[in-house]
């Protein structure tokens, strides 16, 4: 009888424990919480690859990232198996029967998922501006004044079809030009919506009042000049340049300056006068500044890289920075202007004749200009006068001999239609991937312009921040097959990230129309 009741009472209390209400971390389901320190915050959801109607993108670089297609926050997460003593398992209670329990989230669990896309090699930030450049005058050309006023002649297109910003004419004497063809090749220029830049020649840079009538000749033809510049390569005695009396002696030349300068500010004070136009950096350069660098409106120079700097387009940065910080310690402010208009103007530029380099290496010029801090450049030159009329071994022609285009003449394309007139903050991992981002202020289009140096293809990891996260992207492919700069592909990026893989010795062009 006395087992019977025991065995009663036992029963009697198991059926009390049931109907007890169940307390949150023992025997209950709850709604847990990941632990920091679990291994479910370290896992991921793969993601899928990069969507690309393209044959050149590739996929992304292994390793897993977020979906764009799901919310972290409602992917389920997954369960471990160990440990659960943390919050799984009912501790023992004396006289009371253990009721045990792996507990397991009635709905997903909440997560901050860490993003783990690969590193982007090449970065560009639309909303981090650096400082403004002007893309028109990255487009300048030296044009000698008899082509500029006979059209096209032998040497392909109309020169006024160019676009380009500004055009360096050599006024006379010079050669075999005389004053009319100078006066048709600025008429010609000025109706193209480009501005010309006169140069002043030898001797005439000693006659400050030739250099003055000459402010007032073009205002009276109707067709003022607002910039010139006296003298040319003062600083040599070449056969490309009529020796004149300064020539080497650059306090002679400073002076000169100064009287030339002063008497064309007063025929018209909103003209730009500059130079010393140098055929190299040295002390004729800073001796000008030193003297000269109170009136001076611009500085220019030229190089001819890798003639001075034997490799090749860093010679560019170098020089450029150099005589950045030389105009940076020697211009003053004057009556006609601060110091902070006056700006650097990389006059000349061009390859080496014994070098002659693919398209690549023009744009590869301008990205090496720009960051070193150069306000403006013309490069030398799109015809083959030098080689038809002196004999020379080379050409710095944008033309071949039959008045086909050339591959490089299309770098000025890419200039004036993707560079923009605002630099913004960009990285590349590879000093031979070179990355400009640029952003046009009026529209909010952003272009990153890449320039791959090597002789191979190489794929990248490219991220766009400061454009909508998903913005769709034009990509243009330029260089010595695939010319002019044509569209290849258009993608959109994921999440501000793409992987593309770049042509060896080629430009491309990444486009994203209006930002965000």
């Amino acid at each position: 009888m006395r087992r019977i009741l025991l065995i009663l009472f036992s029963a009697f209390l198991i059926s009390c424990s049931s109907q007890l209400p169940r307390v949150e971390g023992r025997g209950s389901r709850v709604e847990a919480t990941t632990p920091t320190n679990s291994p479910m915050a370290t896992q991921r959801a793969p993601r899928p690859p990069t969507p690309t109607n393209s044959p050149v993108a590739t996929q992304p670089a292994p390793g897993p990232s977020t979906p764009t297609n799901l919310p972290v926050a409602t992917q389920p997460a997954p369960v471990p198996a160990t440990p659960t003593s943390s919050y799984g398992v009912t501790q023992p209670t004396p006289g009371v029967a253990t009721v045990t329990e792996e507990l397991k989230p009635s709905v997903p669990v909440p997560q901050l998922e860490q993003v783990n896309l690969p590193p982007a090699s090449i970065r560009t930030y639309v909303d981090r501006p650096l400082r403004p450049i002007n893309p028109l005058w990255f487009n300048g050309e030296n044009v000698d004044q008899r082509e500029w006023a006979y059209a096209k002649g032998n040497y392909g297109d109309d020169p006024a079809t160019y676009q380009f910003g500004v055009v360096r004419l050599w006024d006379v004497p010079f050669w075999s030009g005389t004053p009319d063809q100078v006066d048709e090749a600025v008429k010609r220029v000025k109706n193209a919506g480009l501005e010309p830049m006169l140069i002043i020649m030898n001797p005439k840079i000693d006659d400050p009042a030739w250099a003055a009538g000459r402010v007032q000749h073009f205002k009276n033809i109707g067709y003022p000049v607002r910039y010139f510049e006296i003298g040319n390569e003062n600083d040599i005695r070449d056969s490309s340049t009529p020796d004149g009396p300064l020539d080497g002696n650059a306090p002679r030349y400073a002076e000169a300056f100064n009287a030339a300068y002063d008497a064309m500010k007063a025929a018209d004070p909103s003209i730009r006068v500059g130079g010393p136009a140098v055929s190299g950096l040295g002390g004729f350069f800073e001796t000008f500044l030193r003297r000269s660098g109170g009136r001076t409106d611009f500085v220019s120079y030229h190089n001819y890289a890798p003639w001075g700097d034997q490799d090749g387009e860093q010679g560019f940065r170098r020089l450029a920075e150099y005589a950045r910080s030389l105009v940076d310690q020697y211009v003053t402010d004057n009556r006609y202007r601060k110091k902070s208009e006056v700006f650097l103007f990389l006059g000349e530029w061009d390859h080496a004749s014994q070098n002659v380099p693919n398209a690549v290496y023009f744009l590869s010029a301008v990205y090496w200009q720009i960051k070193a801090g150069v306000d403006m450049a013309s490069r030398y030159q799109h015809n083959d006068y030098w080689r038809e009329e002196f004999g020379k071994p080379w050409s710095y022609s944008l033309y071949n001999p039959d008045g086909s285009r050339k591959s490089a003449f299309y770098y000025h394309q890419i200039v004036r239609d993707y560079l923009c007139d605002e630099m913004v903050t960009s990285e590349s991992d590879d000093d031979q991937v070179l990355a400009l981002g640029t952003r046009r202020s009026s529209t909010g289009d952003a272009n990153l312009i890449v320039m791959n140096l090597k002789g191979a293809p190489i794929s990248k990891s490219i991220e766009i921040d400061g454009v909508s996260p998903d913005a769709p992207v034009e990509v243009v492919l330029w260089n010595d097959q695939v010319y002019p700069p044509r569209e290849q592909d258009l993608i959109s990026l994921s999440q501000n990230r793409m992987t593309y893989t770049i042509p060896a010795k080629s430009t491309v062009v990444f486009s994203v129309k209006g930002g965000r």
